[in-house]
């Protein structure tokens, strides 16, 4: 089922009882993007569903289009759907290679001002427990049993998918699709991807370690005089350790902050960029800071700097005081 953005449920069912008014349901991306809500009106251009030839200029060169026919439709609600990879996957766009929304509006209008006739996308609700393939199934056996009865149907042709190249292939082809499958297949997508992006900052921060174990050990060895001076005025060899282990956490402590920030900048900038430049219907999500996962890679960070900075700590800690200040 859709969630209602704007409006409700019943007052859009209301509203489509009289289908002379021209009422229509809008996605949340269109509202958005085109600054919508309900009560106003939008402009469809009266087009032919289905051209069947490119539109090419008279041999005269005259160029010159007809003015276009609109329809004007009422918004009654505006929903949660995501309505360019719903229409991507299940071949409602048609005829067309830039669509800015799919819009749900009764078929008596639609009849009149695209010339509809034929019917191949169904909107239906199911109850609990169906399962799709069973759906798919009993309208392919539907499909077929016309197409037997109907001698002609051999020769019509299928554009679903939204080009002219699979024509007829695709006769008693049925896909049922499902807006909350939709969701979750798109989710999983996301997360995929970004399980996979952040296995590179983890092999970064792995041989960044060695780049830090190699910056402590010479840290350590050119400070090793005011090491031995510590040592001579009373500090402990435990002490020592606890000095250099120090720096080395609060060298990762820097390197969490920095990230954090350059991150954080980045993940505005982009989401701001959608809002500017929308494409796909997309909307621009909420900045959302992962802690979880951020709280792991920071602290595998402070982890790995401790551990860099153990051996020259304990080496500089298990040395001599003579042997420290003779290192001048």
């Amino acid at each position: 089922a859709l969630r209602f953005k704007e409006g409700s449920r019943q007052q859009a069912f209301n509203a489509f009882l009289s289908p002379e008014n021209r009422p229509c349901v809008i996605p949340e991306t269109l509202a958005q993007n085109g600054n919508l809500h309900v009560g106003d009106t939008i402009r469809l251009r009266k087009t032919a569903r289905r051209p069947k030839e490119r539109r090419t200029p008279d041999k005269g060169g005259d160029t010159t289009a007809a003015p276009a026919d609109y329809a004007e439709y009422h918004v009654v609600g505006v929903v949660d759907f995501p309505w360019t990879w719903f229409s991507k996957c299940s071949g409602v766009r048609v005829s067309s290679g830039r669509t800015a929304a799919v819009i749900f509006a009764p078929f008596t209008p639609l009849l009149q001002d695209f010339g509809a006739l034929d019917n191949e996308f169904f909107w239906f609700n199911t109850v609990a427990g169906t399962r799709y393939a069973d759906i798919e199934e009993h309208i392919r056996k539907i499909a077929r049993r016309h197409a037997r009865l109907n001698p002609l149907s051999r020769l019509l042709k299928s554009f679903s998918g939204g080009t002219l190249w699979d024509s007829g292939i695709n006769r008693h082809f049925v896909q049922v699709s499902s807006n909350e499958s939709l969701n979750n297949s798109l989710n999983f997508r996301a997360l995929g991807v970004i399980k996979a992006m952040t296995r590179m900052p983890l092999l970064v921060l792995a041989f960044s370690s060695l780049a830090l174990l190699n910056a402590m050990v010479v840290s350590v060895h050119t400070r090793r005089w005011e090491m031995g001076v510590l040592r001579a005025c009373g500090v402990t060899r435990w002490g020592l350790v606890r000095v250099i282990l120090s720096e080395a956490m609060l060298i990762g402590l820097c390197a969490c902050i920095m990230s954090f920030l350059f991150g954080l900048f980045y993940a505005w900038c982009a989401t701001a960029l959608v809002d500017f430049a929308p494409m796909f219907g997309i909307i621009a999500p909420p900045l959302i800071i992962p802690w979880a996962q951020l709280a792991t890679g920071y602290a595998l960070t402070i982890l790995l700097t401790i551990v860099a900075g153990t051996w020259p700590a304990c080496h500089a800690g298990a040395s001599d005081i003579a042997e420290l200040l003779a290192g001048r």
